[in-house]
C-alpha cells in the first residue's frame, strides 16, 4: 500500500469564505476498512475491479450496483466476469461475497472465452429499449471476434442486457442474449479493444429513448466514437457496427491533430439548457499532447451516419484544449451532475500531467453548463470561479494515473459532488462538494476537508454514484479496488444527512 497522507488542518485561509455555504456530512478523511455495515460495507471475492451504479434493474423501487473483473478466474480459465448487486432496502452486512450472489440478491455473468477481459468496463445504460426498466452493459475489449475471413484478435464486445421485472439467474449466460432480452457488438477490426470505454449517452437525438457511446480509441487510424440510438421493438442479437447509418447511430473520427479520439467519452445530461441531453469525447493524444476534448450539443433527429466535429462552431458543440505542451487534458473526463445548483449539468475534465504544483501534479477542470455565450473553442484560462474553476493536484507526480468522477449528491443538499482519485504516492480519493457560491478560480487539493469536502483513504481506482441502494433517499457512493494483498474487491459508502453521526473509528 501507498503511504496515507495525514489530514492535518491544511486549508488555505484565503478559501473559507468561498466555501462557507456548505456544510460537512462527512470527516475530513474517511477510512473504509473500519466498514461496519452502518456507514459502509465491503465487498469480496474479485479483484481489479470497476464500478457502476447501473439504476433499478429489477425494478424494485431500489438502485442496484455492478462490479466488473476483467481477471475473474472460473473453472480454471480466466475469461473476466461481472456481478450485480441488487439494492437491499434492510441495508447490507459488514462484508458482501460477490461469489454467493444466487440470483435473489444478485448474479454473475462471465466471459463467453477465456482471456477476454469481461468486466474490464461497466457501465449503466439508463432505459435503451423503452420499457421503464434500466438497462447496463459491460465491456470484454479483448475478446476475439470471428469473421467469414479469419479471427480479429482484441477486436473487442460489449454486452448490453435488458433490465426487468422478476427472477434473474445465479448466472446469466451472455451467449443467450438475442435481441429481446440484450444484445452484443464487436469491434471492427483487430485490436479495437470494443469495450475499454463505454458510457451512457442520455437522450441525445431527442427521440425519448436513452443511447450509448462507445469510444474507441484503439481503432485505426486515429479513432472513433459510435453512438448507438435506443429504440422500442428490441435489437438484433449482434448489432453490426458497420451497419450504423444514421437513423441507429452514427461514428465519429479523429481528424488531422486528433488521434486516438475516445480515451474517455460520457453523457453529460443538459449541458446548455435546450432541453436535449448532450455529450462529451477526448482525447489525450494530439499535437503537443495538448489534449482536447469535445462537447457535443445534444440534436433532435441525430447526425446523419458520420459526425464530423471539425466542424464544431458554438452552435452544435465546442472543444476544449488542454492549457500546455503534454498536459493529456481528456484522457479523463466525467459528467458531474448540477454541482452549482443552477439547474444545468456540468462537466469534469483531467489534465493528469499538467504542471501547476510541481511536475505531473495533475489539474482537474470543472466546467459549468450554460444556455448561450459558448465559442468554437473555449479557452480554460478563462474559468474564474463563477463559471467553473481548476482544482489542481497537491505536488508533483500526484497526477499520474488520476481519474475524475461524477459521483452524485453524497449529502442530500441538491447538489452533485466530484470526485478526484490520485494513485500515484497519496493515493486516495478527493470528494468536493457541490456549492451554489461561486467557487475560487483556481485551488488544490489541500483544501479538501472540512466545509469543502472529504478524504477516503486507500487505492480506490474506480468510483461511481451508485444510486440509493438501500432505500434511505440519500444517493451512495461505490468505489472498486485493486485487490493488492488482502484487500477486498470493493466498498460502498453510504450517503450522509445532517443527521448522520460519525463514530471517531470511522476516521
Amino acid at each position: 500500500m501507498y503511504a496515507r497522507l495525514n489530514r492535518a488542518s491544511i486549508r488555505l485561509v484565503f478559501l473559507f469564505c468561498a466555501f462557507s455555504n456548505a456544510w460537512a456530512a462527512f470527516p475530513d478523511s474517511v477510512d473504509l476498512t473500519q466498514a461496519d455495515g452502518n456507514f459502509a460495507f465491503e465487498l469480496t471475492g474479485a479483484e481489479d475491479t470497476e464500478v457502476a451504479g447501473i439504476g433499478d434493474i429489477n425494478n424494485d423501487g431500489l438502485d442496484d450496483f455492478i462490479v466488473g473483473s476483467r481477471y475473474a478466474q472460473q473453472n480454471n480459465e480466466m475469461p473476466g466476469s461481472a456481478y450485480v448487486v441488487f439494492g437491499n432496502a434492510s441495508g447490507f452486512p459488514a462484508s458482501v461475497s460477490l461469489a454467493t450472489l444466487d440470483g435473489s440478491d444478485g448474479f454473475r455473468m462471465d466471459g463467453v472465452v477465456s482471456g477476454s477481459s469481461l468486466g474490464a468496463q461497466v457501465s449503466a445504460a439508463g432505459d435503451i429499449n423503452g420499457d421503464g426498466v434500466d438497462d447496463f452493459m459491460i465491456g470484454a475489449p479483448q475478446q476475439q471476434k470471428v469473421t467469414v475471413d479469419g479471427t480479429l484478435t482484441w477486436a473487442g464486445a460489449v454486452y448490453v442486457i435488458f433490465g426487468h421485472a422478476g427472477a434473474y439467474p445465479a448466472v446469466l449466460d451472455l451467449n443467450t442474449l438475442d435481441g429481446s432480452n440484450g444484445f452484443r457488438m464487436e469491434g471492427e477490426a483487430a485490436l479495437d479493444q470494443l469495450g475499454l470505454v463505454i458510457a451512457a449517452a442520455g437522450d441525445i437525438n431527442g427521440d425519448g429513448y436513452d443511447d450509448l457511446l462507445l469510444p474507441t480509441y484503439q481503432h485505426e487510424p486515429s479513432g472513433v466514437v459510435y453512438g448507438i440510438y435506443g429504440r422500442a421493438g428490441g435489437f438484433p442479437a449482434n448489432l453490426e457496427l458497420s451497419t450504423l447509418d444514421g437513423n441507429n447511430g452514427f461514428r465519429a473520427y479523429g481528424f488531422s491533430d486528433v488521434d486516438k479520439l475516445g480515451t474517455s467519452g460520457s453523457g453529460i445530461g443538459d449541458f446548455n439548457g435546450d432541453g436535449i441531453d448532450d455529450w462529451m469525447v477526448g482525447t489525450n493524444i494530439n499535437q503537443d499532447q495538448l489534449g482536447v476534448v469535445f462537447v457535443i450539443f445534444g440534436r433532435s433527429g441525430g447526425y446523419g451516419s458520420t459526425l464530423d466535429l471539425s466542424t464544431l462552431d458554438g452552435n452544435n458543440g465546442f472543444r476544449v484544449l488542454g492549457e500546455h505542451t503534454g498536459a493529456w487534458l481528456g484522457q479523463v473526463s466525467d459528467t458531474l451532475g448540477d454541482m452549482n445548483g443552477d439547474g444545468l449539468t456540468d462537466i469534469a475534465l483531467g489534465a493528469p500531467r499538467e504542471n501547476y504544483t510541481g511536475t505531473r501534479s495533475g489539474s482537474t477542470y470543472v466546467l459549468f453548463g450554460r444556455a448561450t455565450g459558448w465559442g468554437a473553442t473555449f479557452d480554460l484560462a478563462g474559468l474564474d470561479g463563477s463559471n467553473g474553476f481548476r482544482l489542481d493536484g497537491e505536488g508533483g507526480f500526484q497526477g499520474t494515473n488520476m481519474n475524475v468522477f461524477g459521483i452524485g449528491d453524497l449529502n442530500r443538499d441538491g447538489l452533485a459532488e466530484l470526485a478526484v482519485q490520485t494513485i500515484y504516492g497519496q493515493t486516495q480519493a478527493y470528494v468536493v462538494y457541490g456549492q451554489s457560491d461561486p467557487y475560487p478560480a483556481n485551488w488544490d487539493l489541500s483544501s479538501v476537508s472540512g466545509s469543502v469536502g472529504f478524504v477516503v483513504l486507500d487505492r480506490h481506482p474506480s468510483l461511481d454514484r451508485a444510486g440509493d441502494v438501500n432505500g434511505d433517499g440519500v444517493n451512495d457512493l461505490i468505489l472498486g479496488g485493486s485487490n493488492l494483498g488482502d484487500s477486498p474487491s470493493a466498498y460502498v459508502l453510504y450517503g450522509q444527512n445532517e443527521d448522520a453521526i460519525f463514530a471517531d473509528s470511522f476516521e
